[in-house]
């Protein structure tokens, strides 16, 4: 079809020149195929600008945005078999900056979106702890500065035995698929989040550990419910966009667990101890060192991750031991 309309165009332009006409009248003659021309091509680019600006507009809702993100990273999953791009999560840049591979560069810099100066922890010898903290001594003394501290009166204590029963009533959470999850008791890495707790809840006499990283909105807005916001967060702070849980119990195993945190994150033990190591952050290891801390129920431990690396031990001990995680953008 296509080939017999070119045909037609060539035999008709032909014509049309072979009659010796003026400009002005060929003019005359070619413009309503111009005008259609031109109105065909701005309609086209018209659609694709509409469709991306529809698309663009959709991304800004936070329910879809959620959902994308978590779809996303359910795919990068699916892709470790075939490409192993764990050594990128943290990564800001993928593309190597000469400036930092120049011989002199700063070797107290942190490869990462900011530089960071990593004097700011090379003369403390223990995690800072303080009551009563307002928001106010909480960007300026420790935020700011990139400081750990112990909060000694977070929140109040979850009350014994009834917290995985508890996890089970939060229904968009457990409909929800973990982007991050590992316990002894799976083999699959994307297990059945309601059937793990409930596997948990008739496994008193043994040991386990489990931990979860929630990113699908309603999960996170679920897990809301367990311990409220802060009063001593900044107020123009949003509210975290991702959560984990950590739960263990007579579990033994010398080497600590590390997951990936980003942002302000808030360490809140609900039940038991937990016991948690922060490490300086790539080239701030050296001056940073490392610290192990231990938190009671109703307590919580407070960092950034600009400075500061997360891994924790599961509890040994015959108490159940559960940690709530949230993380929130750091704009302070």
């Amino acid at each position: 079809m296509n080939k017999a309309f070119d045909q037609e165009f060539r035999e008709f332009f032909a014509k049309v020149h072979q009659e010796n006409f003026v400009n002005s009248d060929v003019k005359k003659i070619y413009r309503p195929l111009v005008i259609y021309l031109r109105w065909r091509i701005f309609r086209k680019y018209t659609a694709i600008f509409f469709f991306i600006g529809i698309l663009w507009a959709l991304v800004q809702v936070t329910v879809i945005n959620w959902n994308l993100v978590a779809v996303g990273r359910l795919f990068l999953i699916k892709l470790l078999p075939f490409w192993n791009w764990t050594h990128l999560h943290n990564a800001k840049c993928l593309i190597d900056y000469p400036i930092a591979l120049a011989p002199n560069a700063d070797d107290h810099v942190v490869g990462d979106k900011y530089q960071f100066d990593c004097s700011v922890c090379e003369n403390i010898d223990t995690i800072y702890t303080t009551r009563d903290l307002d928001y106010t001594n909480l960007s300026e003394e420790f935020l700011e500065r990139g400081l750990p501290v112990l909060l000694m009166d977070s929140h109040t204590a979850w009350p014994e035995d009834n917290f995985t029963q508890h996890l089970l009533t939060l229904e968009p959470l457990m409909e929800s698929t973990p982007c991050e999850m590992s316990s002894n008791l799976i083999v699959r890495r994307l297990a059945n989040l309601q059937e793990l707790i409930e596997r948990i809840q008739r496994m008193e006499k043994h040991s386990w550990f489990l931990h979860f990283h929630n990113c699908d909105f309603p999960a996170v807005k679920a897990t809301r419910l367990i311990a409220p916001r802060p009063l001593f967060f900044p107020p123009h702070l949003e509210p975290a966009y991702s959560s984990w849980i950590l739960m263990s119990h007579k579990y033994d195993h010398p080497a600590p667990k590390e997951i990936t945190l980003d942002g302000i994150v808030l360490v809140r033990q609900l039940q038991g101890r937990g016991v948690f190591r922060l490490s300086g952050r790539g080239k701030c290891l050296e001056e940073c060192g490392k610290y192990t801390v231990e938190v009671k129920s109703g307590e919580a431990l407070l960092f950034t991750t600009d400075l500061w690396e997360f891994s924790y031990f599961p509890n040994e001990g015959p108490t159940k031991s559960v940690s709530f995680i949230t993380e929130t953008h750091f704009e302070v």
